[in-house]
């Protein structure tokens, strides 16, 4: 079941950038038999955020309305997110819970080059590493895998 849960804030977290991950507390599995999620949520959008709880027995649990039921751990930087939120139109929907409805983003098309090298510039204390990793490998990916190799010889 998905519940709404407000999020206890303290003066420290009025950061432009306020994007916390919430857990499980320790006692919220002493006191309930339930299982939650970990939810990633910006507090800026809103003071209440919702938590994905599963009861995975047929017993009736009910949660006391001020419970601590979990933590919020501030994130230092997110990478990316698969999608912001489920699929708006069917948000209440249980038979489409896990169905998430990703946006197409546009990427700047920037391609990574490659240092390529031979053989036979391969610092000598890399070459079994390098004889096993070109094992089933193309020519480009052979020059690909010993232009790293070379290029950081010295983290090896």
């Amino acid at each position: 079941m998905i519940i709404d849960v407000f999020v206890e804030r303290y003066e420290e977290d009025e950061a432009d950038e306020c994007e916390f991950v919430i857990d499980p507390d320790d006692r919220f599995y002493d006191q309930y038999p339930l299982q939650m999620a970990s939810t990633l949520v910006d507090l800026n959008r809103n003071p209440t955020c919702q938590l994905r709880v599963l009861n995975p027995s047929d017993t009736v649990v009910a949660l006391k309305q001020d419970a601590v039921i979990a933590q919020a751990e501030r994130v230092e930087r997110i990478l990316s997110v698969v999608s912001p939120a489920e699929n708006a139109g069917k948000q209440r929907d249980r038979s489409n819970i896990r169905r998430i409805q990703v946006e197409q983003q546009s990427t700047d098309s920037k391609t990574m080059e490659f240092q390529e090298a031979s053989e036979s510039e391969v610092p000598e204390h890399l070459i079994p590493l390098y004889k096993k990793a070109i094992e089933g490998k193309s020519t480009w990916g052979k020059r690909v895998i010993a232009g790293t190799l070379l290029k950081f010889s010295d983290n090896f």
